[in-house]
């Protein structure tokens, strides 16, 4: 018998003549084989490469690797829930620091950082609202140059406003209201109520221009928001794809709002620089052609309407400004200076836009236009009131600065993670609604003063109308004196 070494020696000489003797087979053979083993594992590699990045990027952004949350909850936890007012019933974890210490004591757990998800809303004023506001705010500072830079920019809104009020009272069956508009608007454009009106009454004044005139412009919007309130710093530092986009992150220790670069650029960016941006991400960055596609001939033909936009609420000098410098790019100098130039003609020629001239315009409108603008409704340093509806159904309301805009990497362009503005735990506790151990002592004290006692859902019709099987009422007259039956 041969040896075991023999035998393989043997079958290692036999496939080497095979493979000589045919070598093109053979390279045929093996070339396939190299090629499906290097796909499989390339391809095997680069589906792990994506998975790890888009596990990191949802990990790392908001979603963290484990949630903790409620057992009595009433709704599964969503990753980033709906954009519904409503919200989700997922419970609440009383005591966070009785749960944080064992939680953080597992091996292989980094950090414990606390969240909570309310949804909430926040209206928006429109332009003459805000200057309403700085006009007040100087007024009762006393600053002369103020009062009279905001009373110019009242004034071009009202006659913007008028203008338009004319424009509806020609087609509107509503023509008794655009009368009376009218008539307030003429009220305001006259130099007697800046200088006598405002001067001798201003609290009324003020109210009248509040109450009667804002009403008219029709830009308020209302925003709803996911607001998730957590510890500012611990969420940085523990999230590597947060990103501060503008502004700062919010001190520690002090009580403000984050909005996502989404919401700040796509909500509440003024309409016309939000239109420009798209066009311009279409047509430079995606390589679509404005005369090939009718959708994007649309657009603009829309966007050369909305050049009120622009000039809504400018001053006097910031409208010389704007003209100045659209005559100047447009090459029509005869323009320049001249008020008799309406300075909507040439917006509307600077919005008339095609593949040759959409990038220099766009760079001209940012550098040039955009700084004689409110270009966003809020800016970072501004103070919005929050609104939202608690747990147990009442309406709360919190006042907070804006400190900045952030974004996720890797999730800029998403609509759900966009839509969570980032605030702290004491400010989503007043618009969740929950009670500090301080307010939860004095609501106790005052129900034992009252004597009132908690009522459960079951008991609360019998509890508060009345329970048992008889009437509630007995009567032994007449069953109505209103009862028109009559006997025989």
């Amino acid at each position: 018998m041969s040896s075991p070494g023999t035998t393989w020696w043997l079958l290692v000489q036999t496939a080497a003549r095979s493979v000589v003797s045919h070598r093109m087979k053979s390279a045929i053979v093996g070339g396939i084989l190299a090629l499906g083993t290097a796909l499989l594992v390339v391809g095997t590699s680069l589906l792990d490469s994506v998975e790890a990045s888009m596990q990191r990027t949802v990990t790392e952004s908001l979603a963290g690797h484990l949630h903790v949350y409620s057992s009595k909850a009433q709704d599964d936890i969503a990753l980033f829930g709906s954009v519904s007012f409503e919200g989700e019933n997922i419970g609440e974890i009383q005591q966070f620091d009785r749960i944080r210490e064992p939680l953080e004591s597992v091996p292989n757990v980094r950090a414990v950082v606390p969240m909570g998800i309310t949804p909430a809303r926040f209206v928006m004023g429109n332009q003459i609202d805000r200057t309403l506001s700085l006009l007040r705010d100087a007024v009762d500072a006393g600053h002369g140059k103020r009062v009279d830079r905001f009373t110019d920019q009242m004034r071009a809104m009202a006659g913007d406003l008028k203008r338009e009020a004319r424009q509806r009272l020609e087609v509107s069956s509503q023509r008794e209201r655009y009368r009376d508009q009218i008539e307030s608007l003429d009220r305001v454009l006259r130099d007697a109520f800046w200088e006598e009106e405002l001067a001798m009454r201003p609290e009324e004044t003020l109210q009248f221009l509040e109450t009667e005139i804002a009403p008219m412009a029709s830009d308020s919007r209302l925003v709803v928001l996911r607001v998730m309130g957590t510890d500012p710093s611990r969420f940085a530092e523990h999230f590597d794809r947060f990103r501060i986009d503008k502004g700062e992150r919010i001190p520690e220790g002090k009580r403000g709002l984050l909005l996502s670069r989404h919401i700040h650029e796509d909500f509440l960016k003024n309409p016309v620089a939000e239109d420009l941006d798209e066009l311009h991400e279409t047509v430079v960055e995606q390589g679509e052609m404005i005369a090939d596609n009718e959708t994007l001939q649309s657009d603009i033909d829309r966007l050369q309407t909305q050049h009120r936009r622009l000039t809504f609420g400018l001053s006097a000098d910031d409208t010389r400004k704007m003209r100045e410098r659209l005559a100047s790019f447009l090459e029509r100098p005869n323009a320049r200076g001249r008020d008799d130039v309406a300075l909507q003609d040439l917006i509307k020629d600077f919005l008339d836009l095609n593949d040759s001239n959409l990038e220099r315009r766009y760079e001209f409108f940012y550098d040039e236009i955009a700084p004689l603008i409110s270009l966003y409704d809020i800016e970072v340093g501004d103070t919005v009131t929050l609104q939202s509806f608690s747990a147990r159904g009442f309406t709360r309301s919190a006042n907070v600065r804006v400190y900045g805009t952030y974004v996720f990497e890797g999730m800029e362009d998403s609509e759900l993670a966009g839509t969570v503005a980032l605030t702290d735990l004491v400010t989503f506790r007043e618009l969740y609604g929950e009670l500090t151990a301080e307010e939860r002592e004095n609501l106790k004290q005052l129900r034992e003063e009252v004597g009132v006692e908690d009522v459960s859902r079951s008991s609360a019709e019998s509890e508060l109308f009345g329970g048992g099987g008889g009437p509630l009422v007995e009567e032994d007259g007449p069953a109505s004196s209103d009862d028109t039956s009559s006997g025989g």
